[in-house]
């Protein structure tokens, strides 16, 4: 069983941590290739939803040719 002050360290580990933020994990199938004024090659790319406008996330996420997930990232 966890002590009080375990109990409060975890608490203000919470309230202290990032706040997390919507993200596109993207990569091509190809070695290059543009899809919504961005290029993308076989490499990972993280892009915050925020920095997206609409039209480019639905551009992007119905992209055949790129592999794309939706996760939460840090700030």
């Amino acid at each position: 069983m966890a002590t009080k002050t375990e109990k409060t360290t975890e608490a203000e580990n919470e309230s202290s941590a990032k706040p997390k933020v919507k993200a596109l994990r993207v990569r091509a199938f190809n070695d290059h290739f543009r899809r919504a004024g961005i290029t993308f090659n076989k490499e990972e790319q993280i892009i915050k939803l925020i920095d997206l406008t609409t039209e480019q996330i639905t551009q992007i996420k119905s992209e055949p040719m790129l592999a794309v997930s939706e996760i939460e990232t840090d700030e």
